[in-house]
């Protein structure tokens, strides 16, 4: 597909001045950055709910919403004295169907906090795509580097739900018409056969697409019905289905999927081993991420362990998790974000959908440590 990056229109909102301009310029250099100042809204009295008087504000300031391709949000907007709260911008943005990264300048991606995240995506998933920590957090010193990898994060995640919604018009267009959220993902990817593998998804749609997979009251042309639907969809598929291991693996999720320690395995040895397993779809880019399916067709054809094909792939340092059984698949530990064996992990938890039970689990020391204190 046509890289859409320069072409997308975001708006940035942050109300720490310094911060911002030290992240604009970059920005600058992969989007369209929209002038509005969400700092000069004012509120009307008597006008009406202040996310309505939001939205019509908005819709005169950028002559009509469906210009905004994508917003950029900070979670802590105490420097606004105009009534403009993160949470009143999530459910007006919801509204429109455009849709959000939000980062948070003062969270760490602890074990911790990685987990606080996790439980709470079924719900609080369906307003935002979180940025992760280490791309707004961290030393003085390694700040350009910083935001250069958060702007290549930035760009393959709005370009992740502009793929959605090109494709998604191409598909609105046609007579037979997907019943869910698995089966219209599968046909976005081009993979009717993962239908069934998604479908262990779908039991929180209900928090990413409302009753039905349909969109705001009032919206009535194609356009605006496939950048409701398909940030609905890119919500529910990238903090739901890509952030818990199922069909599609992350690095270290695949490394336990092959049994193999993902710690003593680089990304690109990965990449290398099982290039045809390659997932290239949406949000491709925030990955390296894999097809399950494929990985394991892949060692059925060649006859070999996950560790043997990719030690003759050229990486001699991997080191299997079960070393008298490199066959045996392990567990991928989602506070950790790493391949675990799976009797050193507990779970799975009620908040891990029922598609990635297979691989998802928390390591015993780490969730020892933690339980007493976070409520999961």
């Amino acid at each position: 597909m046509t890289d859409l990056s320069q072409n997308l229109r975001l708006i940035y909102v942050e109300d720490e001045d310094e911060f911002r301009a030290g992240l604009v310029s970059s920005l600058e250099s992969s989007f369209t950055l929209s002038p509005v100042d969400v700092g000069a809204f004012k509120v009307t009295k008597n006008g009406g709910e202040i996310g309505d008087q939001f939205i019509n504000w908005l819709e005169k300031q950028t002559g009509g919403s469906k210009t905004i391709d994508g917003v950029i949000l900070d979670s802590d907007l105490s420097g606004f004295q105009n009534g403009i709260s993160k949470d009143m911008l999530l459910v007006a943005f919801r509204k429109l169907g455009i849709p959000v990264c939000r980062y948070s300048k003062q969270h760490r991606q602890t074990p911790g906090e990685r987990l606080k995240q996790l439980a709470t995506l079924a719900s609080e998933g369906a307003l935002s795509v979180l940025v992760p920590s280490e791309l707004t957090n961290g030393l003085t010193e390694d700040m350009d580097e910083r935001q250069e990898r958060l702007v290549g994060w930035l760009v393959s995640t709005f370009k992740g739900f502009a793929e959605i919604r090109a494709l998604l018009e191409v598909q609105l267009r046609k007579e037979d018409q997907p019943r869910n959220a698995a089966e219209l993902m599968a046909v976005i990817l081009g993979r009717p056969e993962m239908e069934l593998d998604l479908v262990g998804y779908v039991g929180p749609s209900l928090f990413f697409f409302g009753d039905t997979m349909g969109v705001e009251e009032g919206t009535d042309t194609q356009s605006l019905i496939a950048r409701n639907l398909a940030t609905k969809l890119g919500y529910w598929f990238y903090n739901f289905v890509l952030a818990f291991p199922g069909p599609i693996l992350n690095a270290a999720a695949t490394s336990a999927f092959v049994g193999v320690n993902s710690k003593s395995l680089a990304d690109d040895s990965l990449i290398k081993a099982f290039k045809a397993a390659r997932y290239v779809g949406p949000f491709a880019g925030s990955g390296p991420y894999f097809y399950r399916d494929l990985i394991e067709q892949s060692m059925m054809e060649q006859g070999k362990t996950g560790q043997s094909i990719i030690i003759d792939s050229g990486d001699g340092t991997v080191c299997a998790l079960y070393e008298d059984d490199p066959s045996q698949a392990g567990a991928y530990c989602v506070a950790t974000d790493s391949s675990i064996r799976r009797e050193d992990g507990t779970g799975p938890f009620d908040w891990i959908p029922p598609g990635a039970n297979e691989l998802c689990r928390i390591e015993k020391k780490t969730y020892n440590r933690l339980m007493p204190w976070l409520n999961v």
